[in-house]
């Protein structure tokens, strides 16, 4: 996943989309949304794994994409940060950008280590009006 990320791995949208094939959402979502980025992690990396597989997913299951979070705060990164680091390092981070009165929503990231970044995300979804939000992880991370 790193190398992805930090590597410019455009050509692992075809892994994506093969590990995504046999992966079955139940359930039924007014949208899917991954967990922004900053928008200066954008200049470091070309692909975002979230909105990768968001994008993939939206498309396979028929699911409505849309970005639902902005990210407010340049933090660091998380997986530089120890176990008990993540939860403040990633508090505030991110706002919704609109009123999400009762939508149902897949909530996307790459990987999840201690499940801070989703936790935080989660929170300000269902503060924002939510009814349900689940959580779509690729892979799970070794805690630190």
């Amino acid at each position: 996943m790193k190398y992805v990320k930090f590597h410019y791995g455009l050509k692992y949208k075809s892994v994506f989309e093969f590990l995504l094939s046999n992966v079955d959402i139940p359930g039924d979502y007014d949208y899917i949304t991954p967990v922004p980025a900053h928008f200066t992690r954008k200049f470091r990396r070309i692909i975002q794994p979230a909105y990768l597989i968001s994008k993939i997913l939206s498309k396979k299951y028929g699911i409505k994409y849309k970005l639902l979070l902005k990210r407010v705060k340049n933090t660091k990164y998380q997986w530089r940060c120890k176990k008990h680091e993540r939860i403040k390092n990633i508090s505030g981070a991110f706002k919704a950008k609109a009123n999400l009165k009762g939508l149902k929503i897949l909530l996307v990231d790459d990987i999840m280590t201690t499940g801070a970044t989703i936790n935080e995300c989660s929170k300000v979804l269902l503060k924002n009006g939510a009814k349900k939000v689940d959580v779509f992880c690729l892979t799970k991370g070794k805690p630190i």
